[in-house]
């Protein structure tokens, strides 16, 4: 009701544009009707399937929704000034007196309703067929906004040719009605059509993904060919869809009805064109599924044509409608038999992937058409199950809890602890976004929380997440686990309710419509919905995505939260956890007194609170450095940059790599900056984990073991072969003094190694191996030759020493002394220098190293964002009047 009131002035406005100006036209032209009618449609929806397109690849990227609002609102007023400059005269003759009154008022009453009746169906139908489409189409071209806007413009494209057609002919028509008639019983043919030639959509789409390149090119590519497979499937039947409009008013207007006929008709279309729509999405998907919703709106469309044929065509000719009965039945027998829609093509998300079909092995044991998206669950050989959403994966887990747990099990489990763990005692959870259910299932394992509210939009993926059995149960068995099917924000905003902690799940920031849920508006609502002290856990992606556009969505959270964490439960899966209202509460074990939540986080290796500690990523410090330096656009409604950026990173398989491994950034810069807490807990060494941060400690930690002397089967499972070897090379000059070194080389492996060891290594940790070298064996008056003086003496500043100015003054002496050293070396050699600048409160240095850094020193985006973040950090401890030193 409040959207209907929202847009019910213009629109009211807009549905008089079309019959307003087809009225004066005809008034102009009275003897060319049909060629204002099919004129004016034509025109007026191209410039529809325009607008559409130039509103989502132009307008809205650039200038947001209230500019692209305002341009079409000065469009409309400069038609207003054209019409009131051209001042066009009225002309006294009306199109009603050159109409012939053909018919008695009786008879004129009973066309009149039935052409009404006739647009009205046939506006259902068509619609009916667009929403089909849309569906179909998401499953072999992906969700995207701008997959969707690709579709509609093409079948409003089709509308207008179909009026473009018509057009020409319109006005020699001498049977309109039986023309008609025709008109809709092709367009039922070619819908049905659609239904055979779908299934090598996806065969077409798997060539295109494997053909084209991972670049913004090839993106531009692959939406033209997103149109040219939305033409094929949609354009035919539009075409004919959109001769109808204009044949109804053309019919009624030389049955004598007058211009009456162009609203009515319009309006009588419009109307079914919504119940049509609502139709579709409300009850014949989910009842009958895709393929036979379209048999349903085709077989209404030849029996719409079949009926004007044989009761109001002002020619019956029985051998003809007889052979379209006949071959109207055989087409929908026809398709039936031989449009197969198999499942293990539907579910396997080729837009993606580019392989068109489910391999053999793998059984879909779920596929629902829902209101919003079509599910599906399948097995795969390794005794999987994955759920999926229009194609796109959205969980998986492995059904054996003896095998390994699947790379998604880690962030549904962390994020249901990250909640109990950061919260003192929540009451009340609500968790947006019910996939698998593991979250709920996770929740519902700690005794703590007297409420779980699940809240899904899509009841089908509730239904299909029943399959995963005993590995979510508590989900839907636990007296304490709720669901409600709603928009979240429309129930949280509707119930008035508050929670102690809300966790966030959606899909995938690229899928249509999913990035409102990341957006500044909805981190300003969320707070309101939260208890005192609450916390939002938010997952978010990082692969498939840029740095920039997981940036922006950073950049909404940190305006509306007062502090916050990252964590990532494996490599590029993020979960933020945020307080609205103060500092984040520190973790806490009191939840692994529950035997069941134990065994479950047990299970992706968390033990205690520690092990969750380790998981960090960045905290609220290291986010605003790189937001600084970085300056997106905070993703909002009005400026949706998610939803126009992430279908591109999707496709470009973009890694927001700078954020997701700030915690590697050069020269360890987070550890010796003392801005990213570190454990010193050594337990972290042996179990194997997918987690990245977890196995960048466990190779910092045998770094650290084998340049102290460990041998090398101690330490090879953690390090790369070129590691030990660098390692052995590297004590082998040490303790012949680097006598034998080549000293760019050597410094080059001892950079690399010092930031390898120190990642996820506190100081402390590390102060054995890099301060009085054991490795380092020189006899008396001996030294190392003077470069590598300087950089073993820099580590040991790094890390020991609170002399920044010596760090600082060391550092630049490599820099500029040594020739042939990389980029990668001499950006952990400029941190360092930054680092000492900073710790020596020398501002000025910190900013003229910053700028040598962005002249001849070539690096990959992701490597410059993180220098630059460095940098910001340095400057702000170096601006900071007596703040502490970090590493010492």
């Amino acid at each position: 009701m409040v959207a209907l009131l929202l847009i019910l002035p213009q629109t009211i406005l807009l549905g008089m544009t079309f019959p307003v100006m087809s009225a004066g036209l005809i008034r102009w032209q009275p003897q060319s009707a049909g060629r204002v009618l099919g004129g004016l449609y034509f025109f007026n929806s191209i410039g529809a399937a325009i607008g559409a397109l130039l509103a989502t690849f132009v307008l809205i990227p650039r200038i947001g929704l209230p500019g692209a609002m305002v341009f079409a609102g000065v469009l409309n007023l400069l038609v207003a000034a054209l019409v009131l400059v051209l001042r066009v005269p009225a002309r006294a003759v009306a199109a009603d007196d050159h109409a012939p009154k053909a018919l008695v008022d009786g008879e004129q009453s009973l066309v009149l309703r039935f052409v009404l009746t006739a647009a009205f169906v046939t506006g259902a139908a068509s619609f009916m067929y667009e929403i089909g489409w849309v569906r179909m189409l998401s499953l072999a071209l992906g969700s995207s906004l701008h997959s969707f806007e690709l579709m509609l413009a093409a079948f409003i494209g089709g509308l207008a040719f179909g009026g473009l057609y018509i057009r020409k002919r319109l006005d020699g028509i001498q049977a309109p009605l039986r023309y008609f008639g025709w008109v809709q019983v092709f367009m039922g043919l070619s819908a049905l059509a659609t239904l055979p030639l779908y299934d090598h959509v996806f065969d077409f789409v798997g060539w295109i993904i494997a053909s084209l390149a991972r670049t913004d090119g090839g993106y531009a590519l692959y939406n033209l060919a997103t149109a040219a497979v939305s033409i094929a499937i949609m354009v035919p039947a539009a075409f004919f869809a959109g001769m109808t409009l204009p044949l109804m008013t053309f019919a009624l207007l030389r049955r004598g009805v007058g211009e009456k006929a162009i609203g009515l008709v319009y309006a009588a279309n419009t109307v079914g064109a919504i119940l049509g729509v609502m139709l579709m999405v409300h009850v014949l998907m989910p009842a009958l599924g895709l393929k036979l919703s379209i048999v349903l709106a085709a077989t209404i469309d030849i029996g719409l044509g079949l009926i004007v044929l044989r009761r109001l065509s002002e020619e019956y000719r029985p051998a003809p409608y007889l052979a379209a009965v006949v071959a109207s039945g055989l087409a929908i027998a026809v398709v039936m038999a031989t449009s197969p829609f198999d499942p293990r093509r539907l579910v396997s998300g080729v837009y993606r992937t580019g392989v068109p079909v489910l391999a053999p092995s793998s059984e879909v044991t779920f596929l629902r058409d829902g209101k919003t998206a079509s599910i599906a669950m399948y097995t795969q050989i390794n005794g999987s199950r994955v759920i999926a959403t229009n194609g796109k994966p959205d969980a998986s887990l492995m059904m054996d809890p003896a095998k390994p747990p699947t790379a998604d099990e880690p962030t549904m489990i962390m994020a249901g602890l990250l909640a109990l763990a950061h919260h003192p005692g929540p009451q009340r959870i609500a968790n947006i976004g019910f996939g698998s259910g593991l979250t709920t299932h996770t929740l519902a394992s700690s005794t703590v929380p007297k409420q779980i509210v699940s809240v899904e939009i899509e009841p089908a993926m509730v239904a299909a997440a029943r399959g995963f059995g005993e590995r979510v149960e508590r989900a839907f068995t636990d007296p304490r686990s709720m669901f409600v099917y709603d928009d979240a924000r429309a129930y949280f905003a509707g119930g008035a309710q508050k929670f102690d902690v809300i966790i966030s799940e959606p899909s995938n920031p690229w899928v249509s419509g999913v990035a409102k849920l990341f957006s500044q508006e909805f981190y300003d609502f969320i707070p309101r919905h939260l208890n005192p002290g609450g916390l939002l856990v938010q997952w978010v992606q990082a692969y498939e995505m840029s740095d920039q556009t997981l940036l922006s969505i950073l950049r909404a959270l940190d305006a509306r939260f007062a502090d916050y964490a990252v964590y990532t439960s494996n490599n590029f899966d993020l979960l933020i956890v945020a307080s609205a209202d103060g500092a984040l509460p520190p973790l806490q074990g009191a939840m692994f007194r529950d035997a069941s939540l134990r065994e479950l986080a047990g299970r992706i290796g968390i033990d205690r609170t520690d092990d969750i500690a380790v998981r960090l990523v960045a905290n609220r410090t290291i986010v605003r450095a790189l937001l600084s330096v970085s300056e997106p656009i905070a993703n909002s409604d009005f400026y949706p940059s998610v939803a126009h950026r992430a279908p591109r990173d999707r496709f470009t398989s973009q890694s927001a790599t700078a954020v997701a491994t700030i915690y590697s950034a050069p020269a360890a810069a987070m550890t010796l900056l003392g801005v990213l807490p570190t454990t010193s807990d050594t337990s972290t060494l042996t179990p194997a984990s997918a987690n990245l941060p977890i196995a960048v400690r466990r190779q910092g930690l045998a770094t650290l073991a084998a340049m102290n002397g460990a041998a090398e089967g101690d330490v090879l499972v953690e390090l790369l072969p070129l590691d030990f070897a660098d390692i052995a090379l590297l004590r082998q000059w040490g303790a012949a003094c680097f006598s034998q070194a080549n000293p760019a080389r050597a410094i080059r492996i001892m950079t690399r190694l010092f930031r390898l060891s120190l990642a996820r290594v506190a100081v402390d940790e590390a102060r054995s191996t890099w301060v009085a070298p054991s490795w380092v064996t020189c006899g008396e008056g001996q030294r190392p030759p003077q470069d590598i003086a300087d950089s073993l003496r820099i580590f040991e500043l790094a890390l020991a020493s609170d002399s920044g100015r010596e760090l600082l003054d060391k550092s630049a002496g490599v820099i500029s002394g040594v020739s042939d050293l990389p980029s990668e070396t001499l950006s952990d050699v400029y941190a360092l220098a930054m680092i000492g600048a900073a710790r020596a409160r020398l501002p000025d240095e910190v900013m003229a190293l910053y700028q040598a850094t962005r002249v001849g020193l070539p690096m990959s985006p992701s490597d410059r964002l993180q220098l630059d973040a460095i940098a910001q950090l340095a400057l702000d401890l170096a601006s900071t009047p007596g703040a502490v030193a970090p590493g010492n």
